[in-house]
């Protein structure tokens, strides 16, 4: 029935109410949806959340498709179903559910157009690579704090790396503020040395 329409007919059909052109698009596109998808990998996560993802961001598609705006459907849905997964993977970074919390791209460049490019990627993922690196990087900083800084400096920058303000840790460590604003300062020009 649906076969003789153009997309863009279809599509005013789902958004009028008919649920059987809704179907027919979410048959028909589904497979986008699914490649899109493909695209990401969740760190401890189940690629058929993210695929669940990828067919939201297709109903909003559906839902939300202008034909007087020169894209034809199936160019918007790719942007769509894009935009629905890397909404949800920035959401879930806000929440206690870690395993969506670290996801990497499999497609590393993207120079394929249908591939996510890590430049598009949210500044939250993370490369193997880039893990160990940033794990050596972190030990060395480490070692150079623990050779650097006196005991009293390091429970400063313990406490002021937590978030606490200075007049907090002045309480906590029995010092005034300017004590622990001048332990910051010394901090700074130890670290700016090298």
């Amino acid at each position: 029935m649906y076969d003789s329409l153009s997309d863009s007919d279809i599509v005013k059909l789902a958004q009028s109410g008919d649920g059987d052109a809704t179907d027919f698009l979410l048959r028909k596109f589904g497979r986008l949806a699914k490649r899109e998808s493909r695209t990401w990998f969740l760190i401890g996560g189940d690629e058929e959340d993210v695929s669940q993802e990828g067919m939201i961001g297709l109903l909003k598609a559906i839902r939300e498709y202008d034909e007087n705006r020169d894209a034809s459907f199936s160019t918007f849905a790719v942007l769509c179903i894009r935009s629905q997964i890397k909404t949800a993977i920035r959401s879930s970074k806000r929440q206690k559910n870690l395993p969506l919390n670290e996801y990497i791209s499999i497609y590393g460049d993207g120079d394929d157009d249908s591939r996510q490019s890590e430049a598009d990627a949210p500044d939250f993922s993370y490369e193997p690579e880039r893990m160990i690196i940033e794990k050596e990087q972190l030990e060395g900083l480490n070692m150079r704090l623990n050779r650097e800084l006196t005991s009293y400096e390091r429970e400063v920058l313990d406490l002021f790396l937590e978030g606490l303000p200075y007049q907090e840790i002045a309480d906590r460590l029995g010092k005034d503020k300017k004590s622990i604003d001048n332990a910051l300062k010394r901090i700074r020009n130890k670290l700016k040395e090298k």
